[in-house]
């Protein structure tokens, strides 16, 4: 199995429903030695800090000089090499952008924000899976006198990128864009989130059934998720974890996406 990290910029795209806002396309690959098109697993951690401070404020996103991005896509390391072990292929996603201006500038505190991460990321990987270029175009903040940089990064630039970031580990040898052909079966694919990105996880799920062409997720699984929009999951199976000792989300409110949704709809999935 090959691990290797991804990282188009700060600022490579809008987010979806936080006006004005561009965010990261981040994450880390947890690739099975397993040959031909493998079932794709995306993960998306929670709300938490995006910027450890050494004490020059952050500017919502992305984080200032001083500060180091706090990598949380990199917590699920267990999890993404246990799953490739048994011949998944895993991205774990970074979401800062988000945490950093949900509850400030979204009525839905990021929910929508979550959900197309999660299936923009699909679509560069369906993409990168037909050979098709990928790229994306990291845009800073305006200057003093109001003027931008824009920097495309295509896929292979990401991979590069990532290994040349000061608080970022060395990229698996040998893994560029080519290698990544015909390895990812987006008609498999499997979302979990944890937290707010369990309400995101649900939110991809709704987003992508109103796609023309939508992938094929098949299973869903909040962990100890929000539940602020109270969304109903019609025909995906979905399995919710609750948070028996979170301290945050104490009041159980993600037990709601199995309530809500098994009498919504005339589905048969396992919930």
């Amino acid at each position: 199995n090959r691990r290797i990290e991804y990282d188009f910029g700060d600022r490579a795209i809008a987010l979806s429903g936080i006006s004005g806002i561009r965010g990261e396309v981040t994450g880390k690959m947890y690739l099975t030695s397993a040959a031909g098109e493998r079932p794709t697993v995306v993960l998306l951690h929670g709300r938490h800090g995006s910027c450890a401070t050494s004490g020059t404020p952050a500017t919502r996103w992305p984080c200032a000089p001083s500060q180091v991005n706090v990598r949380s896509y990199q917590g699920y390391e267990g999890t993404g090499r246990a799953l490739a072990s048994h011949g998944y292929n895993v991205l774990s996603i970074a979401a800062n952008a988000v945490n950093s201006n949900d509850n400030q500038l979204a009525l839905d505190y990021g929910a929508k924000a979550r959900g197309q991460l999660i299936l923009d990321t699909l679509e560069m990987l369906e993409k990168a899976n037909a050979g098709a270029p990928v790229a994306f175009d990291d845009i800073s903040w305006p200057d003093a006198e109001g003027a931008v940089t824009t920097t495309t990064r295509t896929l292979d630039d990401a991979l590069v990128y990532a290994t040349t970031r000061r608080d970022a580990p060395a990229a698996a040898a040998g893994v560029t864009a080519s290698a990544l052909v015909g390895r990812f079966d987006l008609d498999r694919v499997g979302i979990m989130g944890h937290s707010r990105g369990g309400e995101g996880a649900t939110s991809a799920v709704t987003l992508n059934q109103a796609k023309e062409d939508p992938f094929g997720i098949v299973s869903v699984l909040p962990l100890a998720p929000v539940d602020f929009g109270r969304m109903t999951v019609p025909d995906v199976p979905m399995a919710v974890f609750l948070p028996y000792c979170d301290g945050d989300v104490s009041n159980q409110q993600g037990q709601h996406m199995i309530d809500d949704s098994r009498h919504a709809f005339g589905d048969e999935v396992m919930r």
